[in-house]
């Protein structure tokens, strides 16, 4: 495994996409909850291969949710600490 931290651009590039738009993805948490069902983003995820531990960022949070967590510098850029579950993918393992 490559070293946990990581310049945000890079981070960013390694994740893979959802294949699905921001659109359709609260339009299937609208159907699950007129349906009674779990509509959590968590339980999307889950569903559809995506990483549950980060929720498909790829990337390790803030203790308080707000932005990810810095683990050093290098070269003058903030270094941010991929998701060990999925490596940075934001799809669970196994899945790309």
């Amino acid at each position: 495994m490559e070293t946990e931290g990581l310049p945000f651009l890079e981070a960013r590039s390694k994740r893979l996409p959802t294949g699905q738009s921001i659109q359709e993805i609260k339009n299937w948490r609208e159907r699950e909850a007129a349906e009674g069902r779990d509509s959590s983003f968590e339980e999307y995820c889950r569903l559809h291969g995506l990483c549950t531990a980060c929720n498909s960022e790829g990337l390790v949070r803030n203790s308080n949710g707000l932005g990810f967590l810095v683990v050093g510098m290098k070269d003058g850029e903030h270094l941010f600490k991929r998701c060990p579950a999925c490596e940075g993918t934001g799809h669970a393992r196994g899945e790309s």
